[in-house]
């Protein structure tokens, strides 16, 4: 699944929004990588 939404990150420039709970079940490769696109997209939005 992690590898779904990965795939829709990187094939998309809309803004994404995770929820921290669900950031918190992430693996770490995963949330590096979404550092990563974060740095260079700026279009993540972390909620409560």
């Amino acid at each position: 699944m992690p590898k779904s939404i990965l795939l829709r990150i990187l094939d998309s420039s809309e803004e994404f929004s995770f929820t921290l709970e669900k950031f918190a079940l992430m693996d770490e490769e995963f949330s590096i990588t979404i550092e990563e696109c974060s740095l260079m997209y700026n279009e993540f939005s972390f909620t409560a």
